[in-house]
């Protein structure tokens, strides 16, 4: 995702999830089976028992619009570094420098010529500072530029919407794969945008109360082409790997969510295979009761700095035996807390 050293890649974050969650939105006025339809993965003539709809976790749907955030920022960049786009907004920088870290990708991606040429308008409006509206648009036609792509008869690689499916398979530490568990709820995310950008281009929201049966026959065509398994389309590659994550998850659905392991005298904890070092884990503990103990003294006991003090409870001397009424821990002349009551009192 962008930095703050990018804002015209943050402006172009912005323009997607004004893009999709605007055709999010509209997925509540498609006609009839349509929502089926657009969730059917095959060609078959059972529908799905399931329609598309919007998400009613809001924190959900942030993080699968993240999917094609990362999506698009990436194909710019690498648009940019094959020099399609002069951007003179920027501090001079060597190709070297600027390059550093995507040289794989420069050597793997591929952008058919219709492709390039929507980066490059893209790139124009992010440059110009065009409005809202055009730029949207423009988001729009590129996005479908990758999505109506077939590659039959090629490396289905060839497709940017596939290659970065695969990128997506890399953890963020960037040094191994997902497994198929962690991976299938991304596939899951990014198959959700292809279908919602599918659908507003296909039949628009701002037209749906005009639209016809031509209008849906258009859709369900080229749904037939684009959107389903086995139609020699970047969609149903992906359709293909996400089917591929889930049958591997339910295979290993016993296996344990945390799992531990010691690595160079740290005890390492994997969680759903992420790594937490030990020591972070006693540290973030440490930090939770550190705030605690500043809430209390601060909004309890409204005391300062220089008034606060610690007891050592592993030194508390008390006897559970004793019910007698007045005596407890506190009462104790061997814990030496008898000027703690009054101070509390106080």
């Amino acid at each position: 995702m962008p930095d703050r050293k990018e804002p015209l890649l943050k402006q172009a974050v912005s323009v997607v999830d004004t893009l999709i969650k605007g055709a999010v939105q509209g997925l509540s006025s498609l006609h009839d089976d349509t929502p089926f339809w657009l969730r059917t993965a095959s060609s078959t003539s059972k529908i799905e028992n399931r329609p598309m709809v919007r998400l009613q976790n809001f924190e959900s749907l942030d993080r699968y619009v993240g999917y094609w955030d990362r999506f698009i920022c990436y194909c710019l960049r690498i648009a940019k570094a094959r020099g399609l786009v002069c951007d003179d907004s920027s501090e001079e920088k060597s190709k070297d420098e600027k390059n550093a870290g995507i040289q794989d990708s420069l050597k793997l991606a591929k952008f058919s010529l219709e492709q390039e040429q929507r980066l490059q308008e893209m790139w124009e409006s992010l440059l110009a500072n065009e409005d809202e509206e055009v730029q949207v648009e423009k988001m729009k036609a590129l996005s479908m530029s990758f999505i109506l792509q077939s590659v039959k008869g090629v490396d289905h690689f060839n497709s940017p919407l596939v290659h970065f499916a695969a990128v997506l398979g890399i953890d963020e530490e960037g040094i191994r794969l997902r497994k198929g568990g962690e991976c299938s709820f991304v596939l899951a995310g990014y198959l959700y945008c292809i279908r919602v950008l599918f659908v507003e281009h296909t039949l628009p929201a701002a037209t749906r109360a005009e639209q016809t049966d031509v209008d849906i026959d258009r859709f369900l065509d080229l749904r037939g082409q684009y959107l389903i398994a086995g139609a020699y389309c970047p969609t149903g590659f992906i359709i293909r790997w996400l089917g591929y994550g889930k049958t591997i998850s339910m295979q290993s659905g016993n296996s344990p969510s945390v799992t531990w392991s010691r690595s160079g005298g740290d005890d390492m904890l994997y969680f759903h295979g992420k790594p937490l070092t030990m020591s972070r884990f006693r540290g973030a503990i440490h930090d939770m009761i550190r705030d605690a103990e500043d809430i209390l003294w601060r909004e309890l006991m409204w005391s300062e700095e220089w008034e606060r003090f610690e007891i050592d409870l592993a030194g508390i001397n008390d006897d559970l035996a004793c019910v007698q009424r007045g005596e407890s821990f506190v009462t104790r002349p061997v814990n030496q807390l008898g000027d703690k009551v009054e101070w509390m009192a106080d």
